[in-house]
């Protein structure tokens, strides 16, 4: 590793305040994607995979965001091996779901304009792959 290049202070300042922008707007775009969806009266069925990504992206970060934004305006990992692992198996975990959840999506929109039973099925189907989702990330990670 001889030509591995350090970071200079201002970059870490940069991905800290950079990290700690994208919470604070991904906290607030999903809260408002999560109230649109559910406490809006217009909206007689909420899509259920549309919450559980918005609820992995406030969970990534709430547990993943503040370890990595503070270790960069710190200018070195603070918090030791074992919050080390956790951030590691957190992002893991978080990241996973929110793949998989996208790629439910996609299906479920599928299978909404090419299945013409679809309707009936659907608060199933989309409790299955939200399911399936989080075991599949559990094992992953």
């Amino acid at each position: 590793m001889m030509n591995q290049k350090v970071m200079e202070p201002w970059e870490h300042y940069l991905v800290g305040a950079s990290i700690m922008t994208l919470g604070i707007a991904g906290t607030l775009i999903n809260s408002i994607i999560l109230y649109r969806n559910y406490l809006k009266d217009s909206n007689k069925y909420p899509n259920s995979l549309v919450s559980n990504l918005c609820l992995t992206n406030l969970g990534i970060i709430f547990f993943a965001f503040p370890l990595s934004g503070l270790a960069s305006f710190k200018l070195e990992w603070i918090w030791g091996d074992e919050w080390c692992t956790y951030y590691g198996c957190v992002s893991l975990l978080f990241g996973f779901n929110i793949m998989i959840t996208t790629m439910m999506l996609v299906l479920d929109i599928f299978l909404r304009f090419y299945f013409r039973n679809y309707e009936l099925y659907k608060i199933r189907a989309r409790r299955l792959m939200i399911a399936w989702g989080w075991i599949i990330s559990k094992v992953k990670s």
